[in-house]
């Protein structure tokens, strides 16, 4: 009989001891977690290890001296394989972002191919080479596939390699070479089969047709339908390589599954999709249910449904039927590992496509030999679709020696089961009443089938008692225990071996969770929201007598006990071992909270550790940079779903041919060009792009410029020049020449129709106070101008072009309060009080939104701080020659250099707030859980991702989607005499002058410090390329859409809204028209269709944003901010703003205020200005509370020195 008081030796295996026994005893927790961590001084003691983890015994001699024979670098190691396919693995994995600081870089790998032996005794070997300093990135190339060769193997190849029978086999990608192409590979021979190999499957027969639960299923099972592999992850990574080829799609894991099985199927080429939770509530499988219906919409399929029957570690058995009911309906294999349940228990015949096993475990039972195995059911409905392509897929790898010792270890495998089944029963019961009747033992749960809420699912599928054998629920329960403290007692103190492995003779704990899951709290957090806590200890229990096992059990919980009642006393609990991660944040935070406790300080604010950000164009990234800028430590997750980052902003350098036959290359923008310094008293949104532009200092050529660009309208049918208005908030000895000047030209044109009479009216209501208004109500931004200037047909041909060319947005439909006359809005309702006329010539006052002078005083003594303001009066443009998207690249390279900035290339499903009150971000391959997320999303986009009807006030957001044309000619100058940024179209315009609803034409040539004043019947190289460009040319962007394609059915769009070729047309006949400029002129074009690019703030929106905030916060808790173009200001400016402000909120820094240049004092709570939790915070009780009266500031009122003509 199995005694429980057999010697534990550290580091050693279980007796009987041996050369390919796979057990490992290490006791006590730090051990465990330094083990985890790669802690060098426990590698050298052990004297047995788990073979799959590394290279062990037998093993690690062979590769060493193949490595010797094959004169491999030095610092070089192998690990040998039977396959070639494992390179293509090696490199997804070692390449692939999950690896972190451990990724590998192409090159790193090398492949080599030998022949150990001769004759029938030749086997081929494939050596995955790579830098021991790079293990690891690499190891779990040889722990997850679980195909590396095995100890007997090695200790039978060992012979021929000493005799020096070791032949390089040719390969075209050369002997040394880390290139790979794979379909050149040389064939694998594989291992020869013995009659073991035949005898084990008609065992794995035998015990699939006992005592079956659908006899008339089970009995078609022949050995064919068996395949044996070298470990169980062998045949769960072969069955998965084998239906990805039968068909390309999602793996879907349902509930706790082993880690190695979802680290292999997190790199599926299709992605994977996770659905933790599959207890007796059924919510979980409603939610796959939802998912494939979703898939199904979308013409898709998952490949495979993974479930383990009952699930390592928690032990939930999921609903099988219902599984296969979703299997049937939307075509998938469900595959299912009843490891745990183990096939003498449990007959899978009427309900799964195919069953794998880890025989490793209670199948084999005597810990000194591994293997794994798959049975295709033949009466599953795609078994004649999926078995040819399997069995096809595989070649033996099961060795000879290890085929008989698992046949010889499994002779008795009902008499041991037998036992297993009845030592897990009478414990989990016995500690089940534990939990009750002795609560000091800090038990919170055991987790056996039995205790389970899925008990039934369980007991539909054991099989039928039989005088030989009774089925039961395997050998495998956790305990969970309510304090980690508690567990680590009960852990250190417990007498059995510790280590990896079940189903042994002797009984087997660890502290499972925290050994994988515990070294990533966030990964933790995430598992732990379905069960798989970090306080729970697993336990393998072996063939010793019931109640020695009760005994070393109970003595473990009364060390619990008395310590507990040791930390009652406080006396505190005994321990050398420094506390847990989540112990340690507590009395992290308990300590700020004490020395909150000052007479003028605050109440204790903890920024978050980890903060995803969804969305990588301009306002996710600045986010994700002021958020590493604020919290140095904190980690920030970047999502994005297209590929490439940088939003809208998107430059390309493409090859064109200048008119003397020279190649060359010129820039497209299909984006932000530009950045346009705010240059009004009121608004002070630019300050921190310089601020960043000081901080990450792009390349790309950049440049400002002092001189303002002229500006153009068409109507009807001609470029009429935008006169330069004068600044309305500027000082009244600007004003008033500039109004005589504007005055002249507005008399001559008929756009300017009625505009003297306009500009009067408007001036008038901002000097003399007239049209004043009672109360914020919104209006749109036409009917705010209408009431003002009192000429409709101002506003259409007018303003209405500029809202073309800012928001391509209806001028009576934008929002006046929500838009870039905010200002205006807010003047005409709340005037200054002054105690006297003259106080307002005196003593001038505007008024000022609190934010822009919170901002200001966090900046004041900042050393560039007098550039930035500088700037923002005097600079007219900032530019980049090499495009805009050298400003996005440079903070992508800044945030790829920072060690806790992550990059996350997938796009994101779903996102919710999770049991565990963070916000869970679901991809189409993971779902992590993060303390905050920050949403830079487009908000109708959000709403899809949040819980269904959730956000309804973000759900009936719009946007317009515009067609960008780039047209470059190798003649320059095209637009000669009408040099500028470019011209914008109102209205009003007839159809007939512009039938492909053009918004505007952006003169991207003219962009540039050099001015070509040469008309273009000069010769094309006296003409200096723009600026960014190797040649000359003209480069035009024309802007096509807009809010003339609301409201029009998808089917009856225009062809420039769904066609490229037919968008290019389009174009080309708009500036022929417009311009006079034919259509063969364009040598080059290109062209983009922007979707949903600018969010249309309509007349409301402060009050939608209001409401959306408390949805928001229902929803997600104040989890969740939103920043962007959808809720703010648009563009350049307004989205850095934006991206500022959330990141101040995320860091807690409202709560200071500036007292002088090195000190900040704490408030109890955020300031008024806050952008809250949700980022909309200053939209709750209207925007016009954020605005009090200041000073005029002098540093943006600069006049000491004319701007300059160009500033390089």
């Amino acid at each position: 009989m199995t005694s429980i008081a057999v010697e534990k030796k550290f580091a050693h295996s279980m007796p009987p001891y041996g050369p390919h026994t796979i057990t490992a005893h290490l006791p006590g927790w730090q051990t465990m977690v330094g083990f985890r961590d790669g802690d060098k001084s426990i590698l050298p003691l052990l004297k047995s290890m788990y073979p799959r983890f590394t290279p062990w015994g037998h093993a690690r001699e062979l590769v060493m001296k193949l490595c010797g024979a094959l004169s491999l670098p030095e610092g070089h190691f192998a690990f040998p394989f039977l396959e070639p396919g494992i390179f293509c693995f090696a490199q997804a994995h070692a390449y692939s972002a999950h690896r972190k600081e451990h990724r590998l870089t192409p090159g790193e790998l090398g492949y080599r191919v030998v022949d150990v032996g001769e004759g029938d005794e030749k086997v081929r070997l494939y050596l995955l080479v790579f830098p021991l300093d790079k293990a690891d990135g690499v190891s779990l190339i040889w722990g997850n596939p679980g195909v590396g060769i095995s100890t007997r193997l090695a200790e039978a190849l060992l012979p021929a390699v000493e005799a020096g029978k070791v032949a390089p086999v040719p390969w075209e990608a050369g002997d040394d070479s880390h290139s790979m192409n794979i379909a050149s590979a040389p064939k694998p021979t594989g291992l020869h089969e013995s009659e073991a190999h035949a005898k084990l499957r008609e065992r794995v027969v035998y015990y699939w047709k006992r005592a079956a639960v659908t006899p008339e299923k089970a009995d078609l099972v022949t050995a064919d339908d068996v395949q044996l592999f070298p470990t169980g992850m062998a045949a769960i990574y072969r069955l998965h390589l084998a239906l990805m080829q039968w068909r390309s799609g999602k793996v879907v894991p349902l509930g706790s599954i082993f880690h190695n099985t979802w680290h292999l199927q997190e790199e599926a080429p299709q992605g994977y999709k996770h659905f933790g939770r599959v207890d007796g509530t059924g919510k979980g499988l409603d939610e796959f249910e939802a998912y494939l219906e979703e898939e199904a919409k979308e013409g898709r399929k998952i490949t495979y449904a993974f479930v383990e029957f009952p699930s390592n570690p928690i032990m939930v058995s999921a609903d099988l039927s219902r599984i296969r009911q979703l299997a049937d309906k939307f075509d998938f294999i469900l595959v299912v590992d009843d490891t745990l349940g183990s096939f003498c228990n449990i007959d899978l015949s009427g309900v799964a496509d195919i069953v794998m096993t880890s025989i490793t475990k209670s199948f084999s039972g005597y810990a000194d030999v591994m293997g794994g195995s798959l049975v295709f059911n033949p009466a599953s409905p795609r078994y004649e679709s999926f078995k040819p392509i399997l069995k096809k897929a595989f070649l033996n790898e099961y060795f000879v020696g290890d085929a008989e010792q698992m046949l010889s270890n499994s002779e008795d495998y009902l008499k041991r089961s037998t036992i297993l089944n009845r030592n897990a029963l009478a414990l989990a019961t016995w500690l089940d009443e534990l939990r009750t009747q002795e609560p000091e033992y800090g038990i919170s749960q055991v987790l056996y089938p039995t205790t389970s809420d899925t008990l039934e699912n369980y007991k539909a599928w054991m099989r039928k008692p039989t005088e030989e054998f009774t089925p039961g629920y395997g050998c495998l329960f956790s305990v969970d225990f309510h304090k980690k403290d508690d567990a680590r007692i009960f852990y250190d103190s417990l007498d059995v071996f510790i280590g990896p492995h079940l189903g042994a003779h002797h009984t087997l704990a660890i502290c499972f969770n925290e050994l994988v899951l515990g070294k990533d709290l966030e990964v933790a957090a995430y598992h732990t929201a379905y069960g798989a806590h970090l306080e729970q200890i697993r336990v393998a229990v072996g063939l010793e007598p019931e109640e020695e096992l009760k005994k070393v059990f109970r003595d473990a919980l009364e060390k619990v006990k008395e310590a507990r009642a040791g930390a009652d006393k406080g006396l505190g609990v005994p321990t050398t071992r420094p506390l847990s991660s989540f112990a340690a944040i507590k009395k992290q935070n308990d300590e700020l909270h004490i020395r909150g406790r000052r007479g003028y300080a605050t109440v204790a604010f903890q920024p978050p550790k980890h903060v995803a950000v969804l969305g990588g164009g301009l306002t996710g990234l600045t986010t994700a940079w002021y958020l590493t800028k604020f919290i140095p430590d904190v980690k920030v997750t970047i999502y994005e779903g297209s590929g490439r980052y940088g939003g809208w902003i998107d430059s390309e350098r493409v090859e064109v041919t200048a008119a003397d036959g020279t190649k060359g290359t010129v820039v497209f923008e299909r984006g932000a060009r530009l950045v346009q310094p705010k240059t009004s008293l009121q608004s002070w949104d630019d300050v921190p792009f310089y601020e960043m532009l000081a901080d990450i200092r792009p390349d790309g050529d950049g440049w400002m410029t002092g001189e303002a660009y002229d500006r153009y309208f068409y109507y009807p049918d001609h470029l009429v020049r935008l006169p330069r208005f004068p600044d309305p908030y500027g000082p009244i000895t600007d004003t008033i020449p500039a109004v005589h000047r504007l005055a002249l030209e507005l008399s001559q044109e008929p756009i300017f129709k009625g505009g003297l009479d306009f500009l009067w009216n408007i001036l008038r209501s901002m000097v003399f106070g007239g049209n004043q208004v009672a109360g914020f109500e919104d209006v749109s931004i036409g009917d705010e101008f209408l009431r003002r200037g009192g000429s409709r047909e101002v506003v259409d041909n007018l303003l209405s072009a500029m809202c073309h060319g800012i928001y391509g947005g209806d001028v009576w439909k934008l929002s006046c309060e929500s838009s870039i006359f905010d200002t205006m809005f807010v003047n005409q309702r709340s005037k200054i009080p002054y105690r006297y006329p003259l106080q307002k010539w005196i003593e001038p006052r505007v008024r000022i939104r609190e934010q822009d002078t919170d901002m200001m005083q966090q900046m004041v003594f900042k050393d560039r701080m007098p550039f930035y303001l500088g700037n923002s009066k005097r600079i007219k443009a900032y530019n980049f020659g090499e495009g805009f998207g050298a400003f996005t690249d440079a903070i992508v390279e800044k945030l790829k250099a920072n060690k806790n900035v992550n990059f996350v290339n997938e796009k994101v499903d779903k996102v919710r707030l999770s049991a565990t009150g963070r916000v869970e971000v679901t991809t189409t391959k993971r779902a992590m859980q993060y303390d905050k997320v920050v949403s830079s999303l487009y908000s109708k986009t959000l709403a899809s991702l949040a819980p269904r009807d959730s956000l309804p006030s973000l759900a009936s957001s719009t946007a317009v989607t515009i067609r960008l044309v780039n047209l470059w000619s190798p003649k320059p100058n095209l637009n000669y005499r009408h040099k500028g940024f470019g011209y914008l179209l109102p209205q009003t315009v007839p159809a007939v002058q512009n039938p492909h609803a053009a918004l505007g034409v952006i003169f991207d040539s003219d962009r540039t410090t050099k001015r070509d004043d040469l008309p273009p019947s000069e010769p094309a190289h006296l003409h200096p390329p723009p600026r960014g460009d190797t040649v000359p040319g003209t480069k035009f962007t024309v802007m096509l859409g807009g809010h003339h394609w609301d409201d029009i059915p998808a089917g009856f769009l225009p062809d420039a809204a769904t066609d490229d070729e037919a968008a290019i047309a389009a174009a080309k006949e708009t500036l022929q028209i417009q311009m006079g400029i034919p259509p063969e002129a364009w040598q080059v074009a290109s062209t983009k269709l922007c979707v949903d690019c600018i969010p249309q703030h309509l007349v409301g929106h402060s009050r939608r944003m209001e409401a959306a905030d408390g949805e928001l916060r229902k929803t997600f808790n104040g989890k969740l901010a939103v920043v962007g173009g959808s809720y703010t200001a648009p563009g350049v400016v307004g989205s850095i703003r934006a991206a500022r402000d959330v990141a101040w909120q995320v860091a807690g820094k409202f709560r200071s205020f500036m007292m002088d240049k090195d000190h900040l004092v704490e408030r109890s709570a955020d300031a008024r200005w806050t952008v809250g939790e949700t980022g909309l915070a200053r939209f709750v009780g209207g925007t016009a509370r954020h605005w009090h009266a200041s000073p005029l500031t002098p540093m943006k009122w600069m006049r000491d020195k004319p701007p300059p003509s160009y500033v390089d």
